[in-house]
């Protein structure tokens, strides 16, 4: 009886470790950072089939959020200016940097979006 007990007690730690590992952290959930770097407010928009988001960043400030994996169309707005991804995958934690207005590093780190807006006459 000893025996079938631990073996029961074994297999169902064996099956919660193997389903644990097995699932993303968060169940399909990730963290998002958004710094804003502007002289402006910034403006994220998130639309997929079964998820919306849509945050509001003040000059200067970083927030932080958690978001559903999945596909979404991004709209960013700053600098006077507005800019569309089409298609922008979520499948792990992101951070999203707005640096300051008409900027032209565009960086390459890993996970991180960079907003560039384009140059606008109304900027002094």
């Amino acid at each position: 009886m000893n025996k079938r007990f631990i073996c029961i007690v074994l297999s169902i730690t064996l099956v919660s470790f193997l389903l644990s590992a097995a699932l993303p952290a968060g169940w399909g959930k990730y963290a998002l950072t958004i710094k804003n770097n502007t002289h402006t407010k910034v403006y994220v928009k998130l639309e997929a089939p079964k998820a919306y988001y849509y945050f509001k960043i003040n000059p200067g400030v970083t927030k932080k959020y958690t978001i559903k994996s999945t596909t979404y169309k991004a709209t960013f707005w700053g600098c006077y200016s507005k800019k569309i991804i089409k298609k922008w995958e979520v499948n792990r934690k992101y951070k999203i940097l707005f640096p300051v207005c008409n900027a032209r590093d565009h960086g390459n780190e890993m996970g991180v979006l960079r907003i560039i807006f384009p140059q606008n006459d109304d900027d002094d």
